[in-house]
């Protein structure tokens, strides 16, 4: 995203089948980089065929099922809290 001048941050982010787009080994990279331009607290939803995970710096709070031609899934993400992460780290 740097590389495309986009900084953030922001409150939503929306990805439409880029994430799943994306070979395996560049999706963590990804998740940071989204991380990176969001707020804490900031949606993130992802229309994704797969359900892995989407990084550390991510909660999962819901999925709906995709249905029809393409059944690829929603995800609904919400950017964890600086201070969140760094208390899990230290437990």
């Amino acid at each position: 995203m740097s590389g495309l001048g986009i900084d953030g941050p922001f409150d939503f982010v929306l990805d439409i089948g880029c994430y799943h787009g994306l070979p395996a080994h560049a999706r963590q990279a990804y998740a940071r980089e989204m991380a990176r331009v969001t707020r804490p607290g900031a949606l993130f939803m992802v229309w994704a065929i797969d359900s892995e995970r989407f990084g550390k710096d991510f909660m999962l709070e819901r999925v709906q099922k995709g249905e029809g031609r393409w059944m690829a899934n929603w995800y609904t993400l919400r950017r964890r809290a600086e201070d969140l992460r760094i208390r899990k780290v230290g437990t």
